[in-house]
C-alpha cells in the first residue's frame, strides 16, 4: 500500500484492489477506482493538487484534479510503472520496468523520454531546481538529468546497486547503495563524502528541512547531521527498519518490521512507540501539520496527531496478505517437475508487480525471499545463492553447497 498527503492536508491512499481513495482533513473519502485489474503501486500529489496514481497491470498513468475528476490517462510505457514523483513546476516523472523514464507536462504530454538504462528503474526524485535523479536495479551509478532532459556525467562511486535516492533542499544528493554506503553528492555531480553503514540499506534515506539525513538500515536508523557527521544510531526497534519519515518541525517516525512507529525528537531521543496495528505497517507519511499517518496489513489506516494519539482509525477491505509459505523440498537432487526453468542470477530478475508475473523473487542481497518486494523468509548464509528461477508460485533457490532448495507459496 502507498500513501501520500497534498499540502492542504488531503491524504490519498493506493491499496491492492485498484483502488485509489482521498481522505480530507475531516476524514470524508471519495473512492477512485482503475479500470485495470491490479494493485496500486504509487501515489503522488503534484503541487497544485492533482494527484496520480499507478497501477501494476499496465504502464499506464491516471491523473486526477483536486475534485476527484479522471484526467486523460496517460500511456506511453509498455510495462508496470514502479515510481512517480512530481517536479516544483509541476512536471510529473514515471519511471518504469521498460527502463525508461517519462517526463509529462502540466497538460499531460509527454515532453522528454529518458533512455540507457539496462534495467527498471528502482527510485527517481526531483531536486528543488528541477533536476531528476534515478537509480536502475542493476546499475552501481546515479544517473542526473538537468530539466531539459539532457543527462549529466553519471555518478560513479558505489560498487553494488543503488536502493535509494533523495535530494536535500539545498540540492545536495543522498544515494543509498547495497554496498552499505551513502554518498552524498553536490549540484556539481561530486561526491563530498561517503557514509559507512554496518548492514544493507533498505529503500529508505531522506533529507529533514534542516539538512539532515536519516537512513534505514536492516539493524537500525543512523541519523547524520547537515555536514555528514555521525550523530546517533537508533535502535529500540526489535526488527528492521523498513522507511523513515521527517515531520515538518524536525521530529521523524521510523517503521519496523516488528508492527510497531516509533518517534523521534530533533536531537534524536526517542520520544515514544505508537502501537495499535495488529499487522505489519506497509506506510507511513506525515503532513503539513505534523499528523502522521500509517497504514497496514491489518487493514486499517490510522492517523496520529503530534502528540501520539490515535485520533482516526478507517477500515479498508483491500489490502492484501502476503501468503502463507509451505516448504515442498529441500534436496540436492530434485525430482519435482516444475517445468522448463530459466535460471537466472538475482539481479537480472525484475521485481514482480502484477498478476500476470511472478510474485515471489530473491531479493539482490540473497538475504530474503520476497513477496511483492516484502521480505518474509530470511535465509541462513548456508541456503544463500545468487542463483534462483520462479514458475508461479514455486521459487528454487541453487545453493552454494551443491543443495537445491524448492519453496511453494499459497496465494490465500
Amino acid at each position: 500500500m502507498t500513501l501520500a498527503f497534498a499540502t492542504d492536508g488531503r491524504l490519498a491512499s493506493g491499496a491492492s484492489d485498484g483502488t485509489v481513495r482521498i481522505w480530507d482533513p475531516t476524514g470524508a473519502c471519495i473512492r477512485l477506482q482503475h479500470e485495470e485489474a491490479g494493485w496500486v503501486i504509487a501515489v503522488a500529489f503534484a503541487p497544485d493538487g492533482r494527484l496520480a496514481s499507478t497501477s501494476s497491470d499496465k504502464g499506464n498513468i491516471r491523473i486526477w484534479d483536486p475534485a476527484g475528476a479522471c484526467l486523460p490517462v496517460l500511456y506511453g510505457h509498455t510495462r508496470t510503472v514502479d515510481a512517480i514523483a512530481f517536479a516544483p513546476d509541476g512536471r510529473l516523472a514515471s519511471a518504469s520496468s521498460d527502463n525508461t523514464i517519462r517526463i509529462w507536462d502540466t497538460a499531460g504530454a509527454c515532453i522528454q523520454i529518458l533512455e540507457g538504462y539496462t534495467d527498471s528503474l528502482a527510485a527517481v526524485a526531483f531536486a528543488p531546481d528541477g533536476r531528476l535523479a534515478s537509480a536502475s536495479r542493476r546499475e552501481e551509478t546515479v544517473r542526473i538529468w538537468d530539466p531539459t532532459g539532457a543527462c549529466l556525467p553519471l555518478l560513479y562511486g558505489h560498487t553494488k546497486t543503488v536502493a535509494a535516492v533523495a535530494f536535500a533542499p539545498d540540492g545536495r544528493l543522498a544515494s543509498a547503495s547495497h554496498d552499505k554506503t551513502i554518498r552524498i553528492w553536490d549540484t556539481a555531480g561530486v561526491c563530498i563524502q561517503t557514509l559507512q553503514c554496518h548492514a544493507d540499506i533498505h529503500a529508505a534515506v531522506a533529507f529533514a528541512r534542516d539538512g539532515r539525513l536519516a537512513s534505514a538500515s536492516e539493524d537500525h536508523s543512523i541519523i547524520w547531521d547537515t555536514s555528514g557527521t555521525y550523530v546517533q544510531t537508533l535502535q529500540r526497534h526489535s526488527d528492521s527498519v523498513a522507511a523513515i519519515a521527517f515531520a515538518p518541525d524536525g521530529r521523524f517516525a521510523s517503521l519496523s518490521r516488528d508492527k510497531t512507529i516509533r518517534i523521534w525528537d530533533v536531537s534524536g531521543a526517542y520520544i515514544q512507540t505508537l502501537e495499535g496495528h495488529k499487522g505489519l505497517v506497509a506506510a507511513i507519511a506525515f503532513a503539513t501539520d505534523g499528523r502522521l499517518v500509517s497504514t497496514s496489513w491489518d487493514d486499517t489506516i490510522r492517523i496520529w496527531d503530534p502528540t501520539g494519539l490515535c485520533t482516526d482509525k478507517f477500515q479498508v477491505d483491500h489490502i492484501r496478505e502476503p501468503p502463507r509459505l509451505q516448504l515442498e523440498a529441500v534436496c540436492s537432487d530434485p525430482t519435482v517437475d516444475l517445468g522448463e526453468l530459466t535460471l537466472l542470477s538475482n539481479h537480472e530478475q525484475n521485481r514482480p508487480r502484477g498478476p500476470s508475473d511472478p510474485i515471489i523473487s530473491l531479493s539482490l542481497d540473497g538475504k530474503w525471499i520476497e513477496w511483492n518486494g516484502e521480505k518474509i523468509v530470511w535465509l541462513p548464509v548456508t541456503y544463500r545463492s545468487n542463483i534462483s528461477a520462479v514458475a508461479g508460485l514455486s521459487l528454487v533457490i541453487g545453493c552454494h553447497s551443491g543443495q537445491v532448495l524448492l519453496f511453494r507459496f499459497s496465494p490465500d
